[in-house]
């Protein structure tokens, strides 16, 4: 046995475990124990160190990904709550500037109210002027073109 430590020390770094096994001298077996703990995963059929490598690596993806997700929800939440934020802004705002004009007298908005009311109708009455005009000039071209037949006929 000597002889073979020596000799290949390869050959007890991956099976020193089974040559103590198989010794016959006291405490073999324990030390065949020690030794087995030190042979590499794969010579005991587990991963190979490649695909060790790739656990790790998987391992660290994942924790990476775990990671960017918290710090996304993290930005989503804190966008979140500048919208909010901006919401309870405008409404402070409409509710300040409500309280500001609830003690002026209205007699001074209404001739401001008025004039605005009537040039949004004459915009309005122009647009629906423009409209009519152009059906009805429509309707006069459509008139005047020839059917291509005699008048009062219908093909």
């Amino acid at each position: 046995m000597t002889l073979i430590a020596t000799q290949s020390p390869e050959i007890m770094q991956i099976a020193g475990d089974l040559i103590m096994k198989a010794a016959d001298f006291p405490m073999a077996e324990e030390l065949a124990e020690r030794l087995k703990n030190m042979v590499p995963p794969q010579a005991l059929g587990g991963p190979s160190p490649q695909v060790m490598e790739m656990q790790q690596k998987l391992g660290a993806m994942g924790k990476a990904l775990e990671s960017m997700t918290q710090n996304l929800a993290d930005e989503k939440s804190k966008r979140t709550s500048v919208e909010q934020q901006k919401a309870i802004d405008v409404y402070k705002a409409e509710t300040d500037r409500a309280a500001v004009l609830k003690d002026i007298d209205p007699a001074i908005f209404a001739p401001m109210v008025h004039k605005l009311v009537l040039e949004a109708m004459q915009q309005d009455m122009g647009n629906v002027i423009g409209a009519s005009n152009d059906i009805l000039n429509q309707g006069a071209d459509d008139a005047q073109e020839p059917t291509g037949g005699q008048p009062g006929t219908s093909q």
